[in-house]
């Protein structure tokens, strides 16, 4: 698994996206902060309906996306998921994590857990 992360984070970094939580900067820029989460304090997080969009938009709110487009990060995204989890299983636990990392309201928190928690792409 830890192979697999510091691929990813060469493809990202190959793509253009942003590591600078990964080389100890906070990654959340200037919008750092409350990005209007759900909310949600315990439980079952709420389901969200297309992970990939939603990654990549609170990217470019917590400023990560470094010179290409939500629409760029989604398509790219798409791809390597596509690529790397080839049964419908693991793209459902893909999303799960992903969806783990949404509640936290903080881009620095967020971040981190997408870096760190979720098999990136």
């Amino acid at each position: 698994m830890a192979y697999f992360k510091k691929l990813c984070l060469g493809l990202m970094f190959v793509l253009g996206l942003s590591v600078a939580a990964a080389c100890g900067g906070d990654g959340g820029g200037e919008n750092s902060g409350n990005t209007g989460g759900s909310g949600n304090t315990g439980g079952t997080p709420p389901k969200i309906d297309d992970p990939v969009t939603e990654l990549c938009e609170r990217l470019d709110v917590c400023n990560e996306l470094a010179g290409i487009s939500v629409q760029e990060c989604i398509d790219l995204t798409n791809f390597c998921i596509d690529q790397n989890f080839p049964t419908q299983g693991l793209k459902d636990d893909w999303a799960l994590l992903m969806n783990d990392c949404q509640e936290f309201s903080t881009c620095p928190v967020f971040y981190d857990c997408y870096l760190f928690d979720v098999p990136i792409c």
